[in-house]
């Protein structure tokens, strides 16, 4: 909403009385903003009224990367000397049986 709707609901809830729900109502905007703007009125008077960055204040923390070992297969050493790969292998058999029949 623009400064100029931030003041008008501060006025209608200062100034006029009404309820917080009432003018969120009225307004159509959550009561949660309306009572923040109240909030921050009360705080910080007119400076209330200038517009906010909605960027964090911080920047998020990177989690960190988790690693997991996987389990070794005895197989591996003779995969990593130029051995054939089995998954690769039985690709091949169903392709070459799929292209026979």
């Amino acid at each position: 909403m623009s400064e100029a709707g931030a003041h008008v609901i501060i006025i209608a809830v200062i100034l006029e009385g009404r309820s917080q729900a009432q003018v969120a109502r009225d307004f159509n905007v959550s009561q949660a903003w309306v009572s923040r703007l109240v909030a921050r009125y009360r705080a910080e008077g007119d400076a209330a009224f200038e517009p906010r960055s909605s960027d964090p204040q911080t920047p998020p923390a990177i989690p960190p990367i988790r690693v997991r070992a996987l389990p070794m297969s005895r197989d591996i050493t003779k995969w990593s000397l130029g051995g054939s790969i089995p998954f690769l292998e039985s690709a091949q058999r169903r392709q070459k049986a799929a292209l026979e029949h």
